[in-house]
């Protein structure tokens, strides 16, 4: 499960620790993380036969198996 309370802290850290004021975490970079994290999990489900995943034509869906 995504936490986003760590990625803000873990972003806030980041940016405290090299010194980037404001240390505060825009949407954007939150966003981010969330996207990469729900793509790996997705891709792990899909390799664990847990989903399946289907080309559309502006897409791709997904179904529990």
């Amino acid at each position: 499960m995504i936490d986003v309370y760590d990625i803000i802290k873990q972003i806030n850290e980041r940016k405290k620790s090299v010194h980037t004021e404001p240390s505060s975490a825009l949407f954007s970079e939150v966003f981010e993380e969330v996207h990469k994290k729900i793509k790996k999990e997705i891709n792990e489900l899909c390799k664990d036969g847990k989903l399946e995943f289907h080309r559309t034509i502006n897409d791709l869906s997904f179904d529990a198996k």
